[in-house]
């Protein structure tokens, strides 16, 4: 292309970005308006607008680096605003893909544990409670001669996690929600035969390297690998339920909660990527485009400096020659 060729393309370019965002809106569609009944689900539309984007722009995704991790303000500088917004964006969408496969395994890992003593509890997993019009999640509920418990299990990829004495770690209030999670259970069974069983509620890390120090001794805290010494720990439970009792109490609760579901939400706002991936492909493009036009015109400028230096040499023999 000439000069003027790339000029008019890079106009077209800067017109086209409402049309080009719908052709990538139509892109994403079969991550709009999904159902999101759990984390999983969170995660597998995360990962579907992650690949997607690395498909449309395959030359730059994979490889961008992350602009706050940049050594100089120099190199920081060379970004402009529209590379700089998606790449924000890009790796917002990354975190929360670690963040929540981070949760997942850590609920993957509690199960493998807690399968080692099928023979003796029953396990419900990602159970959801009702008080009202408030849904509480449990994360597990084991049942066993102790009692039911209701487990919340924390992946931290931090080395060391604290818990204030209220019950604070991370900003989230963990005797609060233990509390929802016991009266919520506890008003599940008012209405049955085991509304007398105790309940317990424990926090399991999963993280084997996380080193917790907890101020507050409302909830016992434990690590995946001795989940046992709790849910079977015989110096603070009484044993109140026989083993044929176990099975049919899991059904008590799955069959009064089979209707109740939380309805979750994109954290994330995907429009806004799409239009800053838009403008960012778009900008990439024209950037190219501008590229090329500084080269043919660098080129210019030295083939006519060329040029004119060699009309320069041939004047000067010439006046040699006439001189001589």
């Amino acid at each position: 292309m000439n000069i003027s060729q790339i000029e008019k393309k890079i106009e077209e370019l800067k017109n086209s970005k409402d049309d080009f965002e719908q052709e990538l809106s139509t892109e994403f569609k079969e991550c709009k308006n999904v159902e999101l009944y759990s984390l999983q689900d969170i995660l597998n539309v995360y990962e579907n607008i992650l690949n997607i984007s690395n498909k449309i722009c395959s030359n730059s995704c994979p490889n961008i680096k992350l602009y706050n991790a940049l050594i100089d303000e120099k190199s920081k500088r060379k970004f402009n605003k529209a590379q700089k917004d998606f790449r924000e964006n890009y790796f917002e969408l990354k975190k929360h893909i670690g963040i929540l496969s981070s949760g997942i395994q850590g609920e993957k890992d509690t199960l493998k544990a807690l399968e080692l003593y099928n023979d003796e509890i029953e396990i419900l997993q990602s159970l959801c409670t009702r008080i009202g019009d408030y849904i509480y999640e449990h994360d597990f509920i084991v049942i066993n001669e102790y009692g039911i418990f209701s487990i919340e299990v924390k992946n931290n990829s931090n080395h060391n996690v604290y818990i204030s004495e209220q019950g604070i770690c991370n900003g989230k209030n963990l005797i609060k929600q233990s509390k929802q999670h016991f009266h919520s259970l506890r008003r599940c069974l008012s209405d049955t035969e085991y509304s007398k069983v105790p309940i317990h509620t424990i926090i399991v890390f999963t993280n084997d390297k996380n080193t917790v120090k907890s101020e507050q001794n409302t909830i016992p805290i434990c690590y995946r690998y001795n989940i046992d010494d709790v849910i079977f720990d015989s110096t603070k439970y009484k044993k109140s339920l026989d083993k044929t009792k176990l099975k049919n109490i899991k059904n008590v609760i799955e069959d009064k909660c089979k209707d109740n579901h939380l309805n979750y939400t994109l954290d994330f706002n995907l429009e806004s990527y799409i239009s800053k991936l838009s403008n960012f492909i778009l900008n990439e493009n024209i950037s190219e485009l501008k590229k090329q036009k500084d080269k043919i015109e660098e080129d210019s400028i030295s083939t006519a400096s060329t040029i004119f230096s060699g009309i320069r040499f041939g004047a000067s023999l010439l006046d040699w020659f006439l001189g001589g």
